[in-house]
């Protein structure tokens, strides 16, 4: 897959149309999507990850508020789960857990 992809391609390969992509972004269902210098959304993999999410929830015929609130409540998990990975890559030290994998218990 293209490293970044306009929002008529990922009409194209989500059938979503490009006014759905927008409404959601709106909606706050997708979050911020960068931009080209000219101003055209360029959507990463990330993106069509979630948006992936997305079209999950909609096949439950899901109303709106209730995908917004499914979709907030795995942001925050998946930033909590961020959070704690960061804090255990900047608390472990190679040197260190090699020191504690050769004392006796």
């Amino acid at each position: 897959m293209d490293t970044h992809l306009t929002i008529n391609e990922v009409a194209t390969r989500t059938g979503l149309s490009a006014h759905t992509l927008r409404y959601y972004e709106r909606a706050g269902l997708i979050a911020h999507v960068a931009r080209a210098p000219g101003g055209q959304r360029r959507y990463a993999v990330s993106d069509m990850d979630w948006i992936g999410f997305l079209l999950r929830l909609r096949t439950t015929h899901m109303p709106i508020r209730q995908m917004q609130q499914s979709a907030e409540v795995l942001q925050v998990k998946i930033e909590h789960y961020q959070m704690l990975e960061r804090s255990i890559l900047q608390t472990s030290n190679p040197d260190e857990r090699n020191t504690h994998a050769s004392k006796p218990l």
